[in-house]
């Protein structure tokens, strides 16, 4: 028995250092993977690929290993106008065409995952797998994400390094979106008439600026940001990602709170 507790006691100092060797390349900051879905309140395949997003977390890819973003796309908007869709967002997913030499992309619900794998939406199998395979790759780049300021206005400042060749010297994206969660709708006319669709991830404002990196330094850059009015706060967050812009792949992802947790940054 003795020996027993002194083995017992050896495997707990020993699970104690590991999770202490862990903590460095936590705190260094993991891959994140980016999910991008494209969708419209005027089109009936929607719902489901949206309420997929809302379950990533319980499928066991919660916000420590994807960021989610739902960019609500215009050309579906008759005789329905999706109040969330933007034409800025439209063009955005046009560009993964050019990008990857395709004609077939423009189409909802579309999910992107990392810049690399697209596919329907609501494919969850599919979705899952490009997933895991993102996760198992390496990140370009380091990200930190932090934010300034109080209220419904806010300066959120985006940290960048590379971590290796890939991303040196390469024209890189580097965008921010304030996204809310959920956002419920009753609409009126369309395909989804009469139906109250609840959202995830709703892209409600995006901003991005375009740099390159060297090898030796960082760079840091800032995105001023406004909640709508009466918005509440605790159902938004920023998301932010480094993406390459001649072959889409997305080298880091992060997001926070509007207002985070005292003491967390």
């Amino acid at each position: 028995m003795r020996n027993r507790c002194a083995l017992l006691a050896l495997l707990s100092v020993l699970a104690a250092v590991a999770v202490a060797r862990e903590e460095p390349e936590t705190a260094a900051g993991k891959k994140k993977v980016l999910v991008e879905l494209y969708t419209s309140q005027g089109c009936n395949s929607c719902p489901p690929a949206s309420e997929l997003v809302g379950k990533l977390a319980s499928l066991g890819y919660g916000p420590d290993r994807v960021v989610t973003i739902n960019f609500h796309v215009d050309y579906f908007n008759d005789p329905w106008k999706d109040p969330y869709s933007d034409p800025a967002f439209s063009r955005r997913q046009l560009e993964y065409n050019g990008v990857q030499k395709r004609n077939d992309l423009y189409f909802t619900p579309l999910m992107m995952v990392d810049g690399t794998y697209p596919m329907l939406g609501s494919d969850r199998p599919k979705a899952l797998a490009a997933i895991k395979k993102a996760l198992a790759e390496p990140p370009g780049v380091s990200l930190r994400l932090t934010s300034e300021g109080a209220g419904a206005a806010r300066r959120f400042s985006v940290e960048l390094a590379a971590k290796g060749p890939t991303a040196v010297d390469r024209a890189l994206l580097v965008a921010v979106a304030l996204v809310e969660d959920p956002i419920k709708t009753r609409v009126q006319s369309g395909e989804n008439a009469g139906k109250t669709l609840v959202e995830h991830a709703v892209v409600r404002t995006f901003q991005h600026q375009v740099t390159r990196l060297d090898a030796a330094h960082s760079k840091t850059l800032d995105f001023p940001l406004e909640l709508a009015e009466k918005a509440d706060t605790s159902r938004c967050r920023v998301a932010a990602f480094v993406q390459d812009q001649a072959s889409g792949k997305v080298y880091q992802a992060d997001a926070m709170p509007w207002t985070p947790a005292r003491g967390s940054r």
